[in-house]
């Protein structure tokens, strides 16, 4: 039953925030590679995450003057290089309509860049943006959507496999190190065995770990980085 009193509403907001904080960190560990990001080359590992804002935007975000910004952001959003660029300025426009009391306008221009790339990188924030801006406006069925849309793709079988591969690889990378010199570690290496058949959904493939146990034992002392690294995920 979709909420409609006000504790509702800021119950449903808060479902909302905690769902794309706690799920948006596997979206990249789960995806393949060049699914949502551009492929990694010298020039690229340098780059910054997203488009560097004008300091004038900057400073008429922080001054309060969001009609302004909005009118700039509207103006880089026209003479983008690309279809990521043009996405990440209507992001922030839309935030700076909707800070700016214009509710209205920064849901059009957000449902527009979402429609105009709905599997981008940038697909995510600007769903999340919207749903909270459709929340703001009083129609919880249209974020309670949005929210859902987003969930039901994270939560897809395939992703969960994939997301599940990340612990398998690092189960893998503990049984047979790079480094010569590193000693196998089987019992981390079942740790992360156990926390990927663990995903609900998840295909069960558990790996044959027994010839590790014959691998020479850790000496006692030594830091175990991969299964902090595992156990941390």
């Amino acid at each position: 039953m979709t909420p409609r009193n006000g504790q509702g509403l800021v119950w449903l907001g808060g479902v909302l925030l905690s769902l794309f904080l706690v799920l948006e960190p596997g979206v990249r560990a789960a995806d393949p590679p060049g699914a949502t990001a551009r492929p990694i080359t010298p020039r690229t590992a340098v780059e910054p995450a997203a488009p560097v804002l004008p300091a004038e935007v900057v400073a008429a975000m922080q001054d309060g003057q969001f009609a302004d910004a909005g009118k700039a952001l509207a103006a880089l959003a026209e003479k983008a290089k690309n279809d990521e660029e043009r996405a990440y300025y209507t992001l922030i426009r839309g935030v700076a309509e909707r800070l700016g009391g214009q509710g209205d306008a920064a849901r059009r221009v957000l449902a527009a860049a979402l429609e105009a790339a709905p599997r981008g990188p940038w697909a995510a924030k600007l769903r999340a943006e919207l749903a909270a801006a459709e929340l703001a406006a009083g129609h919880p069925d249209a974020a309670e959507a949005l929210a859902r849309a987003e969930a039901e793709t994270l939560l897809a079988g395939d992703r969960k496999d994939r997301l599940a591969e990340v612990y398998h690889a690092f189960a893998r990378s503990l049984l047979k190190p790079d480094d010569p010199v590193t000693p196998a570690d089987p019992n981390g290496a079942t740790t992360c065995s156990y926390r990927r058949e663990g995903w609900p959904g998840a295909r069960r493939s558990t790996p044959d770990f027994s010839s590790a146990w014959h691998a020479p034992a850790r000496p006692r002392g030594t830091i175990r980085g991969p299964s902090r690294t595992c156990s941390s995920i």
